[in-house]
């Protein structure tokens, strides 16, 4: 029993240990134990839905195995987990103070997304033995962090975005610039953070659920893409990290040229801002009230 726990749970721990180290500003032990949790517990809500669900599809759509696995694939299973791991990260971080980089969202998503994967794979392995433990913990683990990827990479945008925007609105408002477009559309980002997760997950299981040989082995492609890209893309995001207090003044620069004498720190003798400006990303006072230390 001890040895398929820990077969059960080694990939998990692995890929956790492997996002973890290329976060460059770590956060803090506590935080990501917690997140590991709410990915656990998300489970309770996403099996009772889906058991409610599953009933509910099969009277209905049982008789046509394609249609039936389709919708049960998209929306019996892979918008119910996604859904509900995504409820409980945001819920968590939105506000959260250490929420302050670049690759932080992506950090989140994929210690939620695993923790729903472990307990998940614990489950399974028990019941079905090593040979389980070994094809889960190269397809449906990994899959778990792939989905994660995704869906932190559209959730640290948005917070990125949002950021943006508020900070543009707060210049506007002193008088330094017109706002012009495109704006900041950050809202769009968390609608990404969800759907795209969903596709990718809902073909994973449909994939499965089919069990046709030209459907198994259109999911090992799948896998072997999403390995592919999402590993790249944690890579460049890792690289790119930067903390939103240095990053947020370079994008408003990029869009307002004539802001970069006022809030570009790279500048030698920028205008006298309220030094509150940086504190305040620092802090992330600004989710609270976007102008309680800009005033």
């Amino acid at each position: 029993m001890t040895y398929l726990l820990f077969l059960a749970l080694a990939p998990a721990i692995f890929l956790m240990y492997y996002v973890w180290n290329k976060d460059k500003s770590k956060e803090p032990f506590g935080m990501l134990l917690f997140l590991v949790i709410l990915g656990v517990l998300s489970c309770i809500p996403a099996a009772i839905i889906e058991g409610v669900l599953d009933d509910i599809i099969s009277a209905f759509f049982s008789g046509n195995t394609y249609i039936y696995n389709f919708i049960k694939a998209f929306f019996g299973v892979a918008l119910i987990e996604e859904g509900c791991k995504f409820v409980f990260m945001y819920l968590y971080t939105h506000k959260h103070k250490e929420f302050n980089g670049l690759f932080d969202g992506m950090v989140y998503a994929v210690f939620v997304s695993l923790g729903f994967a472990a307990l998940e794979n614990v489950f399974y392995v028990v019941d079905g033995g090593a040979g389980v433990a070994v094809a889960r913990g190269l397809m449906a683990v990994p899959g778990h962090m792939f989905f994660g990827v995704f869906m932190g990479y559209y959730y640290s945008l948005w917070h990125v975005n949002k950021l943006c925007d508020e900070s543009e609105k707060y210049f506007a408002k002193l008088g330094f610039i017109q706002i012009k477009a495109p704006s900041y559309k950050y809202s769009k980002n968390l609608v990404k953070a969800v759907v795209v997760p969903v596709l990718f997950h809902g073909l994973y299981d449909f994939c499965l659920f089919t069990e046709n040989i030209y459907f198994i082995f259109l999911n090992l492609a799948l896998v072997i893409a999403l390995y592919i890209v999402c590993f790249a893309r944690i890579k460049k995001m890792s690289s790119s990290d930067i903390e939103d207090y240095k990053l947020i003044p370079q994008l408003l620069c990029q869009k307002y040229p004539e802001l970069t004498h006022i809030v570009n720190p790279t500048v030698v003798n920028p205008m006298s801002v309220p030094q509150d400006y940086y504190t305040t990303l620092q802090n992330k006072a600004v989710y609270y009230d976007p102008y309680a230390n800009m005033k």
